[in-house]
């Protein structure tokens, strides 16, 4: 292993594990799919359900009217995330010979800046051009809305906006999940501090997680999550889903550090590049629900 090699190494063994826990997108993927290395694509199908089974007496498949199997076929492109740095010759040569401690403040700051932007991708997409959506992250994606007006900084309305975007997703039969609920920064703090002003000690928070654990009964299932990547006055339910029903999360490369070749005679500082593929696919858009007029 050459000393750039050795250092990326080190690199991502100190850097990924608190990377994983700062941000947020991942943890709205219950399920991950593995691309084949090598492929910048994946094809898929966006399901629309069928309509109501029937019932009858005397069933006769032969006149019977036949439903179908209603999907948009779908191609999806993977991008790359990435950024580019330096580091001090000199800090690595002591690093590689001397067994001194590598300063990561600035690959510190290299990790968050790839943290801030894959959660922005995850989240709310991607747009070359800035304004069409080449990738449609989760709020974009979603094609469920709740948008009755119920502000947060009253107790009691963001429980009743809970169950109003339930009752939403029941109405596409999408709503047979555990759900985390996301959060303007804003709004977030507003549910978390509400108490109940005649008892003094009811909070609102406590409730809206019992009713997002809308399958198993378990609040300790679900999160209510800050997200600066939504809009003031807005919020998402995002369905917890392991068995990547609505959606799931495309890796073709997971995040790691790569090193240029050496360089002769050592003689600048040695530059790395930090880098993931991944995208995430929304297979049932009404499965997952915008929240407006918070």
């Amino acid at each position: 292993m050459t000393r750039n090699e050795d250092a990326a190494k080190k690199f991502d063994e100190q850097m990924v594990p608190p990377f994983r826990q700062r941000i947020l997108g991942r943890k709205l993927f219950s399920k991950t799919y593995v691309l084949e290395t090598g492929k910048s694509e994946v094809s898929y199908d966006k399901i629309t359900e069928m309509g109501p089974a029937g019932i009858s007496f005397g069933f006769d498949p032969t006149v019977v009217p036949a439903d179908s199997i209603k999907v948009t076929p779908t191609v999806l492109k993977v991008p790359t995330i990435w950024q580019k740095f330096t580091v001090p010759l000199d800090r690595l040569e002591a690093f590689m010979s001397q067994g001194e401690d590598l300063r990561l403040e600035g690959m510190r700051s290299a990790f968050q800046t790839v943290a801030l932007l894959e959660d922005d991708l995850l989240i709310n997409g991607w747009s070359a051009d800035g304004s069409t959506y080449d990738i449609s992250g989760l709020y974009q994606a979603a094609g469920t809305t709740e948008a009755t007006s119920s502000v947060t900084s009253t107790f009691g309305n963001m429980i009743v906006k809970t169950r109003l975007a339930l009752a939403a997703l029941e109405a596409y039969n999408a709503a047979e999940y555990d759900f985390n609920l996301l959060l303007a920064p804003g709004n977030y703090y507003e549910v978390m501090g509400s108490i109940n002003a005649t008892y003094g000690t009811v909070g609102e928070a406590p409730i809206v997680k019992q009713q997002l654990a809308n399958l198993t009964g378990n609040p300790g299932n679900v999160g209510i999550y800050k997200c600066s990547d939504l809009s003031a006055n807005t919020g998402l339910l995002v369905p917890i889903d392991p068995m990547g029903e609505v959606l799931d999360l495309v890796i073709e490369r997971d995040l790691r550090t790569t090193p240029k070749a050496e360089l002769y005679a050592g003689l600048e500082d040695p530059t790395f590049v930090l880098a993931e593929k991944l995208v995430p696919r929304i297979k049932k858009p009404y499965g997952i629900c915008t929240l407006i007029g918070l």
